[in-house]
């Protein structure tokens, strides 16, 4: 999905793509709309499978994907653990199945939440610079506290 987006400005105009990080490249600029008009010309070309389609893994592991994100590499370890897995999985005990599935959505949410504790200092200060959109007046609810009185507290 999006990360096809994000790719595409990342590799076409990185200064664009850290602008709409940091906020000063809006939406809805010419360099944005190249990047979604080299997407939209990608997809109309039949370089992507169909968003709807629920085949995606399986034409994955089968090699029939023309453009792999993270490239080619990928495919030959990918099929190995997805057959181990289906293998597990199909004389494997019902519960260790979700317990495993339970560990590897974990393991999914751990750098997540580690990523937004580490941003969440940049967050805020985008949160000031630009305003609260919730607030009827966009002026922003975070109010500095400085370090002194943090640390009477």
């Amino acid at each position: 999905g999006f990360i096809w987006f994000q790719e595409l400005m990342l590799r076409t105009n990185p200064e664009a793509y850290n602008g709409l990080n940091d906020g000063s490249v809006p939406y809805d600029s010419d360099a944005v709309r190249a990047a979604f008009q080299m997407w939209a010309d990608m997809a109309a070309k039949g370089y992507f499978s169909d968003p709807r389609s629920v085949e995606e893994v399986n034409d994955f592991v089968r090699g029939n994907g023309a453009i792999y994100l993270i490239g080619e590499w990928a495919t030959k370890p990918f099929r190995v653990f997805w057959c181990v897995i289906i293998f597990i999985g199909s004389i494997a005990q019902v519960t260790f199945v979700w317990m495993f599935g339970d560990i590897a959505n974990a393991s999914m949410a751990i750098p997540n939440l580690i990523a937004i504790l580490i941003l969440s200092g940049v967050v805020i200060r985008i949160h000031k610079r630009n305003g609260d959109p919730d607030t009827a007046d966009g002026q922003s609810v975070i109010h500095e506290v400085p370090l002194k009185e943090v640390a009477k507290d």
